[in-house]
């Protein structure tokens, strides 16, 4: 309940996730892999469909974690300041 009340998800329990926003559907699969208890985490373009308050919720739940798991973040987003600039792997391709 306390991962799902930080997520903003508290008042969506009782609905289904398909009636979800897509918003609210991302919060739901970020606080599953982040909840979880995995070595290491992907998540692929994290931020699609955040508002600010999801976002919000997203940085401190990475600080959360941070030194239990191992994170990869694939975003195309580079303004996503809460990615630690001395750390960004660019792919040529």
């Amino acid at each position: 309940y306390d991962l799902l009340h930080k997520a903003g998800l508290a008042k969506q329990m009782e609905k289904a996730f398909r009636e979800l926003s897509s918003g609210m559907q991302q919060r739901v699969k970020l606080a599953m892999a982040l909840a979880s208890q995995a070595e290491l985490i992907v998540l692929d373009e994290p931020c699609v469909n955040l508002d600010a308050s999801g976002i919000a919720w997203y940085r401190e739940a990475l600080e959360e974690i941070k030194g239990r798991a191992t994170l990869v973040i694939c975003s195309n987003n580079r303004s996503e300041d809460f990615i630690d600039p001395n750390f960004i792997l660019d792919l040529i391709v």
